[in-house]
């Protein structure tokens, strides 16, 4: 049997739409995974979460220290015990003067210099750590010390220095200090703190041991913390053990800052 061409051609064109309408059924019913992937939207973006940081709010004093320069004595010792007399209620005065105030504040010098006279006392008594009573001193807290000061008004020089004159502590050039023992505890100095009389002096300490009124032991402590002290450039005065100067008044006033 012969087909003309027209029949030909009829029967190809209908065979290609034959094809493409089971191609397009065969689409409509696929699998879902057999079919082209969608594109994924992109992931919305993450947020990464902000450092949570310690707010720590300074005391009205610790904002005057640190806007005079002065840094605190833990950057460069943390072994070092603070027990700021001055706030508590635990000094002369009977009131917290330091309100708000634990940290022992110095020009970055002498801070540096008491971190050293640290590691002089620990490398001969490991059991030992220095302990400051009292760090850079603002001048308005050295008024109100002069007011509070129940003694005579010719002997108040020899224990805090007269507000016009300026003490070395309203420079942080002054530092009042002792000695702990491996449970926390002064050692023994003969005195308390800011003991007010001849047995707080260092300039008759041979005297006192003669008398009877201080022991070897005590005067022992005595020069064992000034030794450690001297080495690291700080000099004792004659009227109160556990005070240090950190040079001169005239290298002060050029060096540091007045707290005011």
């Amino acid at each position: 049997m012969k087909f003309t061409p027209v029949f030909k051609y009829g029967i190809l064109f209908s065979l290609v739409v034959l094809a493409e309408v089971m191609f397009l059924v065969a689409e409509k019913y696929r699998p879902v995974n057999l079919r082209k992937p969608i594109p994924a939207m992109p992931p919305p973006p993450v947020e990464k979460p902000k450092p949570w940081k310690y707010q720590y709010i300074l005391s009205p004093l610790e904002q005057l220290m640190m806007d005079s320069g002065c840094v605190p004595l833990s950057r460069f010792d943390r072994g070092i015990k603070v027990m700021l007399k001055y706030a508590s209620s635990d000094n002369f005065t009977g009131i917290n003067l330091y309100k708000g105030l634990t940290v022992a504040y110095f020009p970055e010098e002498v801070a540096k210099a008491i971190a050293q006279a640290q590691k002089y006392l620990k490398a001969d008594y490991p059991y030992y750590s220095l302990v400051i009573y009292d760090a850079t001193r603002p001048l308005h807290i050295q008024k109100i010390l002069w007011d509070s000061l129940k003694v005579a008004d010719s002997l108040k020089s020899l224990y805090v220095t007269r507000p016009e004159k300026i003490s070395m502590h309203n420079f942080g050039a002054a530092v009042d200090i002792g000695i702990v023992n491996a449970d926390g505890m002064a050692i023994d100095m003969g005195t308390e703190y800011d003991f007010f009389g001849e047995a707080g002096y260092t300039r008759n300490e041979e005297m006192l041991v003669k008398s009877g009124k201080m022991t070897y032991r005590q005067k022992a402590n005595r020069e064992l913390l000034r030794s450690v002290m001297k080495r690291a450039g700080f000099t004792p005065i004659e009227t109160e053990w556990w005070h240090f100067n950190y040079g001169t008044r005239i290298e002060a006033e050029k060096r540091f800052k007045l707290i005011p």
